[in-house]
């Protein structure tokens, strides 16, 4: 099935995976059931770098908290600078989405790293509140 054209071969595979939907949910559920630790292991590596390097970024190239400098992985998070409902996000993202969201646009500014200590301080300095 070697196709010189890539649209047509795009078509042929989207429209293989539409007609055995069924059949490749159920490989991936026993595949996924078979290799669970594995894959949970691999998940847990794919995204720690992803963290590292969004923190690292957002950093100024330093996995590090801007204002204080703290440097433990644990409490650093990810900051919306002008707060979230101007970046754009009506509902809270964060994690693994947020992350993903920042890499798929190619890093918009208007982030910073900081601690969670920093940021709760940043939160009663400019009165922000989840609820208004």
């Amino acid at each position: 099935m070697p196709f010189k054209n890539k649209k047509k071969q795009q078509e042929y595979v989207q429209n293989w995976r539409q007609e055995n939907s069924k059949k490749l949910q159920s490989y991936f559920q026993k595949y996924y059931q078979k290799n669970k630790e594995e894959m949970k292991s691999r998940h847990r590596k794919w995204y720690l770098k992803l963290r590292i390097e969004m923190l690292t970024y957002y950093g100024n190239n330093k996995l590090a908290c801007i204002w204080c400098g703290f440097t433990d992985i644990r409490a650093l998070t990810i900051d919306h600078i002008y707060g979230r409902r101007k970046e754009g996000h009506k509902r809270s993202i964060s994690g693994c989405t947020l992350y993903s969201y920042l890499k798929r646009n190619n890093f918009p500014s208007g982030y910073q790293t900081l601690c969670a200590n920093c940021q709760s301080i940043k939160k009663v300095k400019n009165n922000e509140c989840r609820r208004k």
